[in-house]
């Protein structure tokens, strides 16, 4: 199948210093941000309660957090999932059953609006949190090194192996530096979806420098 009817010549190299200098940037910027920011990290690292919870029509966050406070959970955080009908609560962790939890919830929810409904609540020990926290850690850090190891092997010059370990570690570091930046809950999920462009990173790495590898032999 052809997408062009006539010889294409875009000129990708006489360019590639601003994008040098932007990738660059971008890259020193990530890493400011996860050493002045760091991550935020959800309940699954740090340990505590999280909700979902309904309303019938849209529903104020700031009365929402006001009645919560009301209810003592202290420092509660409330956003919207999906529709402005229903929010997403995260508590720090708590010293009653998830039955009293989901109770005071829900009372203090249907002060706002009399149709509330918890629909999901999670508990997380901040032991659990610290250990999901250790585990995923040394799963980034094992498949880095092994990436590394995979490549040095591949690449046999040192420059194309210096320069493919950049590229791999490009856009993983974009990633946690946007999520550093923009306060984005950092979850397993994520820890999942940055392994997952750390493989696709690889892929078009190979690829690539194979091509480049071709052209010095």
């Amino acid at each position: 199948m052809e997408f062009f009817s006539h010889q294409t010549d875009f000129k990708f190299m006489a360019t590639r210093h601003v994008w040098y200098g932007l990738s660059a940037i971008l890259m020193i910027a990530s890493i400011v941000m996860l050493f002045t920011r760091g991550l935020n990290l959800a309940i699954d690292f740090t340990g505590g309660v999280t909700a979902q919870a309904s309303f019938p029509v849209s529903v104020d966050l700031g009365q929402v957090r006001t009645q919560l406070a009301a209810a003592g959970f202290s420092d509660p955080q409330v956003q919207i999932v999906g529709s402005a009908r229903t929010i997403a609560i995260r508590l720090p962790p708590q010293k009653i059953s998830n039955q009293v939890i989901h109770d005071r919830l829900q009372d203090a929810l249907r002060v706002v609006n009399p149709g509330a409904a918890v629909q999901q609540l999670s508990v997380v020990g901040p032991e659990v949190g610290s250990e999901l926290e250790t585990s995923a850690g040394w799963a980034l850090f094992f498949t880095l090194v092994l990436i590394f190891a995979y490549i040095a092997f591949r690449f046999h010059t040192w420059r194309l192996s210096l320069g493919a370990i950049l590229a791999v570690m490009h856009d993983p570091i974009l990633v946690l530096g946007w999520f550093a930046a923009s306060r984005t809950s950092f979850d397993l999920t994520v820890v999942a979806a940055v392994l997952a462009v750390i493989g696709y990173s690889l892929n078009d790495t190979v690829v690539v420098f194979d091509r480049i590898r071709e052209r010095f032999e």
